[in-house]
């Protein structure tokens, strides 16, 4: 995958897996997760387990996956400790795709708390 960003594709290509690792910047990623192709591509790329966990999180929530998945990521942004925040950016400092990474990262913890409640 090339590095430069003006040679990919637009954002708005069909989800697939290969799409969410398109997605080098966080920000970019967090700006379209909301939509569901863009959430469904990012879900092939997360644990089996983990996926699963933030399907049954959202049900809880009675909200749409898509949206789950984008208000998790924004609640984080907006209210995660100074431990998290240095986990976060040691795990984007390794990965090869840091946006990606960085989305898995926190849905990952979000489907390992079992209390967890987005707020809306």
């Amino acid at each position: 995958m090339p590095q430069n960003q003006s040679s990919q594709e637009p954002p708005d290509r069909q989800g697939s897996e290969s799409d969410a690792a398109g997605w080098i910047m966080l920000g970019d990623l967090i700006a379209n997760l909301d939509r569901p192709d863009v959430t469904a591509a990012v879900l092939t790329t997360l644990d089996p387990i983990v996926a699963t966990g933030i399907e049954q999180h959202a049900g809880a929530a009675a909200m749409a996956v898509a949206d789950f998945a984008a208000r998790t990521v924004r609640d984080f942004v907006e209210h995660a400790d100074d431990e998290r925040w240095f986990q976060l950016l040691t795990i984007i400092r390794k990965a090869e795709n840091p946006g990606v990474a960085a989305i898995q990262a926190i849905l990952g913890w979000v489907a390992a708390d079992a209390s967890f409640a987005p707020t809306r």
